[in-house]
């Protein structure tokens, strides 16, 4: 009984630490490089996310920036809510017409899925939009740049501000 106690401890505890979304990753900035952009089909995308601060141990403030030639062409508000069994991310997009939408990501860390939704407004949005789940989920650089590659694939970009 005891041994068997003694096991069930030991993978709870590697289980623990293998996190993909560890404290000390959500309060750096993170950047990237999307290679095959269908809002830029000519160049790779570059894109960072930057933290700006920490309200508390659950919210974390970032802004998410596309560039284009070393110059930011778009900037977009982002909140990481990183709960105990799921970790949300919000990130707000303003149309042409300057109304505000909120673009939604998932993450179940027992799972290990990542899922975004979106409703864009239907002139910014690609004909065949489809949000695709990503499974198996084995870094936070991995969430990031599926947000990023679901965005660049969805959306066209030059629609948001």
């Amino acid at each position: 009984m005891r041994k068997g106690v003694l096991f069930i401890f030991f993978i709870f505890i590697i289980k623990l630490n293998a996190q993909v979304l560890p404290d000390q990753f959500l309060v750096q900035s993170h950047s990237g490089i999307l290679e095959e952009s269908v809002n830029y089909p000519e160049r790779p995308l570059p894109f960072s996310f930057d933290f700006v601060s920490s309200k508390n141990e659950v919210l974390k403030l970032y802004q998410l920036n596309f560039y284009k030639k070393n110059n930011t062409t778009h900037t977009f508000d982002l909140q990481i809510r990183n709960l105990i069994i799921t970790c949300y991310f919000e990130i707000k997009m303003k149309d042409q017409n300057g109304k505000i939408k909120t673009l939604t990501a998932v993450y179940d860390k027992g799972n290990k899925w990542l899922r975004v939704k979106f409703a864009p407004t239907q002139s910014c949005a690609r004909e065949k939009m489809r949000w695709e789940r990503l499974n198996n989920v084995a870094s936070f650089d991995e969430i990031l740049e599926h947000i990023v590659r679901q965005i660049d694939k969805n959306l066209m970009l030059d629609c948001y501000r």
